[in-house]
């Protein structure tokens, strides 16, 4: 059974922290009700294909996944999608039909939407579209199955088929992928093992969806308040982890979520950008600079002090990207990680591949072929891009950049020594927020070359080194 989503309530009624939802008395029917959840997410515009055949087959979906299966979907309903049989017309009411008109969401950048649920909850872009499927919205942990265009219908076909067979048994999350390879030709290898989040399913899409609730929502001030409660602790939030490395990753990405949906309900581009980034830049990088682009001018605070660390962070966000999508992966080439086979992978055979740093009264050890454990290869900080830079210039063993690499490092340095306590105890003006800019303006000279080692990496070519 399908639902598109247009409303905030539907997920309210899932969400445990959250007492007031109107049809929060019927949670737990609904949840006698299907044996799994799904959420099927994907970027309209990038995935215009399956976006096309998603709205085209909908109807069809919903019909085919059964009643022991209910998942949702970044589409409008077809027309004639309120003509239902007895079996299912009291879901349709609850969720759907008595939800007033004005509680729909505000989305007028539905791929800006799409790429921050997908990154808040930690499935790189590229794997999309996927199928979100767990056992219970109100739980922490989720599997993303990938599908596509040719394959969706035959899969969630299967999905339902799955619930019905097993209905009043709890389905093993990691049972699902192998149960499809069995019966769906080509279907794709999966995302990753189960993910757990740092709080249930349903309270991270509230709290998400809270920002796109329109103003004559009857549902605003319950979201515009959780903004406001998600806004004014960010920083406390940074403070608490900052000596936690793993924890502080978490909150970063928790915090570039919510700058990113702070821009969902926004028109799209009426300025052109400061900045324009290369065309070879990872998708990534675009969302974050039009992100920037769409926050710039909103009057984001600590403490009553207008603040611009948000947006310093935005742009060391893209310089980080970006680095350890060419260079880094150049480095790990030189360590002898097979390119393109593990280009932005982790290189299983190999394990660990460290670099040896000598330095004043110390070696430094970085390791390029660290496992992270969800997106099993993980990506250097910003200090380990500028010291492994510095090593392989000191060698002779970096390829040649358009850019004094003194400068290079000391601007990526600069902009990263702003983040860091803008992150944690500062509040970052005008002043520093300039001069991060005109820095990052500097860097981005650079982006194109950095795109050019990346595809040569990805087996176009090969980068030429300093002579």
């Amino acid at each position: 059974m399908g639902f598109p989503i247009t409303s905030y309530s539907i997920f309210q009624a899932f969400d445990e922290t959250y007492e007031g939802a109107s049809i929060a008395w019927d949670k737990q029917f609904m949840l006698n009700q299907f044996a799994l959840f799904g959420l099927i997410l994907h970027d309209p515009e990038v995935h215009h294909s399956f976006h096309h055949t998603l709205r085209k087959q909908f109807e069809r979906l919903d019909y085919e996944t059964g009643s022991r299966f209910l998942f949702f979907a970044l589409t409008d309903p077809p027309e004639n999608w309120s003509q239902t049989d007895a079996r299912v017309e009291h879901m349709r009411k609850t969720l759907y039909w008595q939800i007033p008109e004005d509680s729909r969401l505000d989305i007028k950048r539905e791929s800006h939407l799409a790429f921050f649920l997908a990154y808040r909850l930690g499935i790189p872009f590229e794997d999309l579209p996927v199928i979100i499927l767990t056992n219970d919205l109100s739980l922490k942990t989720f599997t993303a199955i990938r599908t596509n265009e040719t394959i969706l219908m035959d899969q969630m076909r299967e999905i339902g088929y799955m619930c019905h067979q097993r209905y009043g048994q709890k389905i093993d999350l990691d049972k699902i992928e192998p149960y499809l390879n069995e019966r769906v030709r080509r279907n794709p290898p999966n995302v990753s093992l189960v993910h757990e989040l740092d709080r249930p399913l349903s309270t991270v899409l509230v709290d998400l969806f809270s920002f796109v609730v329109p103003e004559q929502s009857q549902s605003y001030r319950d979201a515009e308040q959780r903004v406001t409660l998600m806004l004014g602790s960010w920083r406390a939030l940074m403070q608490a982890t900052e000596q936690e490395t793993e924890n502080w990753a978490a909150k970063e990405q928790e915090l570039l979520t919510m700058l990113g949906m702070m821009a969902v309900p926004i028109p799209g581009p009426t300025e052109a950008p400061l900045v324009v980034l290369d065309a070879g830049c990872e998708q990534e990088s675009q969302k974050f600079m039009n992100t920037f682009m769409a926050i710039r001018g909103l009057p984001i605070f600590s403490e009553g002090i207008f603040d611009l660390s948000p947006l310093v962070l935005l742009l060391s966000k893209i310089i980080e990207l970006e680095f350890n999508m060419s260079l880094v992966q150049q480095f790990r080439k030189e360590m002898g990680i097979e390119m393109p086979t593990y280009f932005n992978r982790y290189a299983g055979a190999v394990g660990a591949a460290v670099v040896e740093i000598q330095q004043p009264n110390t070696v430094v050890e970085i390791d390029v072929n660290g496992k992270h454990p969800y997106f099993t290869w993980r990506k250097l900080t910003q200090w380990q891009i500028i010291t492994l830079i510095r090593h392989f210039h000191r060698i002779n063993r970096l390829p040649d950049l358009p850019m004094d690499i003194e400068t290079l490092t000391d601007y990526l340095d600069f902009i990263r020594l702003a983040r860091n306590p803008g992150m944690h105890i500062a509040v970052l003006g005008e002043a520093t927020y300039q001069r991060v800019l005109e820095k990052f303006t500097a860097i981005n000279t650079v982006l194109s070359r950095l795109n050019e080692i990346k595809q040569a990496l990805k087996g176009i070519g090969e980068p030429e080194r300093n002579r």
